[in-house]
């Protein structure tokens, strides 16, 4: 009748250990609690932290809307400004051709000698060439390049 005591002490601590009452299982489970305390914290953190990252990316999906609507106007923009570099290259070449007409007719008409010939120091000499003859270069027309935007050619523009 030995075996009897133990049997009855075995049956109790297996109770208490089905019944979640023994000390081991008692801080057992504490510390497992705390834990899962602590890792649904966590994970509430997370979620606050996905929630933002969520709402950041639409707003950024929202600016990307806007700049892939600005993608068209931005390319028209860029091949005005490309049309308006050339159009400044042809202006400077006409105003280089216009100023070496200009040094090219001082010299043939030099101021000097106009001068001295309106003070009776030199005679007069024919010019080389009749003032008939003469063409200017052609003048660089805007209208040309920018058809929209012209205005009316006058009379004296024409000539």
């Amino acid at each position: 009748k030995m075996a009897e005591p133990d049997v009855a002490a075995a049956a109790i601590e297996f109770a208490a250990l089905l019944s979640l009452q023994h000390p081991t299982i008692q801080s057992d489970l504490a510390t497992t609690a705390d834990d899962v305390n602590v890792l649904l914290a966590r994970l509430e953190e997370l979620q606050g932290v996905f929630a933002k990252i969520q709402g950041d990316t639409g707003d950024a999906l929202a600016h990307v809307g806007q700049l892939f609507a600005m993608h068209a106007p931005l390319l028209a923009l860029f091949a005005r400004i490309e049309s308006l570099e050339k159009f400044v290259g042809l202006v400077k070449t006409n105003m280089n051709k216009m100023e070496g007409e200009i040094v090219t007719l001082e010299k043939q008409h030099s101021t000097l000698s106009s001068v001295l010939q309106t003070f009776g120091l030199k005679k007069a000499k024919t010019p080389s060439r009749p003032a008939q003859d003469y063409r200017a270069p052609p003048v660089l027309a805007t209208r040309d390049y920018f058809p929209g935007s012209a205005r009316p050619a006058a009379e004296d523009d024409e000539a």
